[in-house]
């Protein structure tokens, strides 16, 4: 979970995973200097980790066990949110 008032923005979550999945995490040490640089710390780095994870097992139990799509679900328009 972030910490309260910080959470890894799309673009920092996109570019994390996409340097994460091609190495199987084994960056090299520029590209997490260049994550902390870009204003993220080693906790959004393990959220990105935790989010492909939580991704492929999720996507692995759907395809294994074939359960049915369904669109998500969404709030009616104009409701309060509440």
């Amino acid at each position: 979970m972030a910490c309260p008032g910080r959470a890894v923005g799309a673009f920092g979550a996109a570019e994390g995973t996409l340097q994460v999945l091609p190495s199987s995490g084994a960056l090299t040490d520029a590209e997490p200097a260049a994550f902390q640089a870009a204003g993220h710390t080693r906790r959004d780095a393990l959220e990105v980790v935790l989010g492909i994870g939580a991704y492929t097992r999720s996507t692995f139990a759907n395809r294994l066990t074939r359960a049915a799509w369904t669109r998500a679900v969404s709030a009616p328009t104009g409701a309060s949110g509440r």
